[in-house]
Protein backbone atom coordinates (compact mmCIF):
# COMPACT_ATOMS: atom_id res chain seq x y z
CA UNK A 1 0.00 0.00 0.00
CA UNK A 2 1.08 3.63 -0.81
CA UNK A 3 0.32 7.01 0.08
CA UNK A 4 0.80 9.60 -2.33
CA UNK A 5 -0.03 13.74 -1.61
CA UNK A 6 -0.69 16.24 -4.33
CA UNK A 7 2.80 17.46 -5.47
CA UNK A 8 4.99 13.61 -5.19
CA UNK A 9 6.04 12.15 -8.20
CA UNK A 10 3.64 9.48 -8.53
CA UNK A 11 0.82 11.12 -7.93
CA UNK A 12 -0.48 12.88 -10.90
CA UNK A 13 -0.25 9.71 -12.90
CA UNK A 14 -2.47 8.40 -9.96
CA UNK A 15 -5.06 11.12 -10.55
CA UNK A 16 -4.47 10.61 -14.76
CA UNK A 17 -5.48 6.55 -14.16
CA UNK A 18 -8.21 7.02 -12.18
CA UNK A 19 -9.89 10.26 -14.46
CA UNK A 20 -9.22 7.75 -17.77
CA UNK A 21 -11.00 4.58 -15.79
CA UNK A 22 -13.88 6.99 -15.27
CA UNK A 23 -14.44 9.33 -17.18
CA UNK A 24 -12.25 7.80 -20.61
CA UNK A 25 -10.04 11.44 -20.06
CA UNK A 26 -6.87 12.37 -18.50
CA UNK A 27 -8.13 15.06 -16.06
CA UNK A 28 -7.67 16.83 -12.95
CA UNK A 29 -10.02 15.19 -9.75
CA UNK A 30 -9.62 18.13 -7.18
CA UNK A 31 -7.68 15.83 -4.84
CA UNK A 32 -5.01 15.79 -2.63
CA UNK A 33 -4.16 12.24 -0.92
CA UNK A 34 -4.18 9.31 -2.78
CA UNK A 35 -4.09 5.42 -2.17
CA UNK A 36 -2.65 2.66 -4.31
CA UNK A 37 -2.60 -1.14 -3.70
CA UNK A 38 0.00 -3.25 -4.69
CA UNK A 39 0.87 -6.87 -5.47
CA UNK A 40 3.88 -8.51 -3.90
CA UNK A 41 6.06 -7.45 -6.87
CA UNK A 42 5.26 -3.62 -6.71
CA UNK A 43 2.39 -3.43 -9.36
CA UNK A 44 -0.16 -1.40 -9.14
CA UNK A 45 -3.61 -3.05 -8.92
CA UNK A 46 -6.12 -0.17 -7.92
CA UNK A 47 -6.31 3.13 -6.17
CA UNK A 48 -8.35 5.81 -4.41
CA UNK A 49 -8.23 9.52 -5.22
CA UNK A 50 -9.99 11.38 -1.86
CA UNK A 51 -11.16 14.50 -2.85
CA UNK A 52 -13.56 17.50 -2.18
CA UNK A 53 -12.73 17.05 1.79
CA UNK A 54 -15.30 19.58 3.76
CA UNK A 55 -14.23 19.51 7.52
CA UNK A 56 -16.52 21.34 8.71
CA UNK A 57 -18.99 18.83 6.98
CA UNK A 58 -17.49 15.90 8.07
CA UNK A 59 -17.55 15.03 4.32
CA UNK A 60 -15.26 13.63 1.58
CA UNK A 61 -15.49 12.42 -2.08
CA UNK A 62 -13.24 8.90 -2.72
CA UNK A 63 -13.23 7.81 -5.98
CA UNK A 64 -11.40 4.68 -7.39
CA UNK A 65 -10.31 2.81 -10.37
CA UNK A 66 -8.52 -0.40 -11.00
CA UNK A 67 -6.56 -2.93 -13.31
CA UNK A 68 -7.53 -5.51 -11.39
CA UNK A 69 -10.38 -7.27 -9.08
CA UNK A 70 -8.00 -8.67 -7.01
CA UNK A 71 -7.54 -4.64 -5.21
CA UNK A 72 -10.68 -4.45 -3.35
CA UNK A 73 -9.31 -6.97 -0.01
CA UNK A 74 -10.64 -6.67 3.54
CA UNK A 75 -7.62 -5.16 4.17
CA UNK A 76 -7.48 -2.29 1.68
CA UNK A 77 -11.02 -1.24 2.40
CA UNK A 78 -9.82 -1.14 5.85
CA UNK A 79 -7.27 1.28 5.13
CA UNK A 80 -9.38 2.73 2.27
CA UNK A 81 -12.05 4.02 5.23
CA UNK A 82 -9.86 4.33 8.38
CA UNK A 83 -8.16 7.34 6.73
CA UNK A 84 -11.31 9.85 6.37
CA UNK A 85 -13.07 8.01 9.38
CA UNK A 86 -10.45 8.16 11.76
CA UNK A 87 -8.06 10.15 11.01
CA UNK A 88 -9.95 13.32 9.00
CA UNK A 89 -12.81 12.89 11.42
CA UNK A 90 -15.10 12.66 8.73
CA UNK A 91 -18.85 11.31 9.75
CA UNK A 92 -19.94 10.51 5.87
CA UNK A 93 -17.96 9.54 2.62
CA UNK A 94 -19.37 9.97 -0.91
CA UNK A 95 -18.83 7.82 -3.71
CA UNK A 96 -19.72 8.75 -7.08
CA UNK A 97 -21.37 6.09 -9.71
CA UNK A 98 -22.01 5.04 -13.25
CA UNK A 99 -25.13 3.58 -12.22
CA UNK A 100 -24.59 0.75 -15.42
CA UNK A 101 -21.45 -0.42 -12.79
CA UNK A 102 -22.82 -3.31 -11.71
CA UNK A 103 -19.99 -4.41 -9.94
CA UNK A 104 -19.15 -1.18 -8.23
CA UNK A 105 -23.12 -1.05 -7.42
CA UNK A 106 -23.17 -4.29 -5.70
CA UNK A 107 -20.02 -3.81 -4.16
CA UNK A 108 -21.11 -0.29 -2.57
CA UNK A 109 -24.43 -1.81 -1.23
CA UNK A 110 -22.89 -4.69 0.22
CA UNK A 111 -20.37 -2.44 2.09
CA UNK A 112 -23.27 -0.40 3.38
CA UNK A 113 -23.56 2.88 1.55
CA UNK A 114 -27.12 4.10 1.06
CA UNK A 115 -27.86 4.68 -3.10
CA UNK A 116 -29.47 7.79 -4.28
CA UNK A 117 -29.80 8.16 -8.60
CA UNK A 118 -29.52 11.89 -9.59
CA UNK A 119 -30.47 12.64 -13.16
CA UNK A 120 -28.37 14.38 -15.83
CA UNK A 121 -25.42 14.24 -13.32
CA UNK A 122 -23.05 12.19 -16.33
CA UNK A 123 -24.77 14.15 -19.24
CA UNK A 124 -28.57 15.48 -20.29
CA UNK A 125 -29.36 11.83 -20.75
CA UNK A 126 -27.67 10.17 -17.97
CA UNK A 127 -27.67 9.66 -14.34
CA UNK A 128 -25.29 9.24 -12.17
CA UNK A 129 -25.49 7.50 -8.32
CA UNK A 130 -24.78 8.58 -5.00
CA UNK A 131 -23.69 6.47 -2.40
CA UNK A 132 -22.98 7.60 1.27
CA UNK A 133 -21.47 6.10 3.72
CA UNK A 134 -22.12 7.07 7.07
CA UNK A 135 -19.09 6.66 9.86
CA UNK A 136 -21.42 4.58 12.42
CA UNK A 137 -22.35 2.01 9.27
CA UNK A 138 -18.82 1.59 8.26
CA UNK A 139 -18.04 0.75 12.39
CA UNK A 140 -20.49 -1.69 12.32
CA UNK A 141 -20.47 -3.27 9.28
CA UNK A 142 -19.15 -6.61 9.77
CA UNK A 143 -16.43 -6.22 7.37
CA UNK A 144 -13.16 -5.35 9.76
CA UNK A 145 -14.14 -8.02 13.14
CA UNK A 146 -10.73 -7.76 13.47
CA UNK A 147 -10.16 -4.38 14.10
CA UNK A 148 -13.19 -4.21 16.32
CA UNK A 149 -11.36 -2.96 19.56
CA UNK A 150 -7.98 -1.31 17.69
Amino acid sequence: MAWLQRGSDDFAKVEAFISRKIFGTAQAMLGDTAMVSMNAAGDALGAALFQNFYRSFGTIEISAAAVSPRWLSRSVLFEMFTYPFDQLGCQAVILRCDPDNAVMQRIATAYGFERYEIPRLRGRDKAETIHVLADDVWRKNGYHKEHVNG
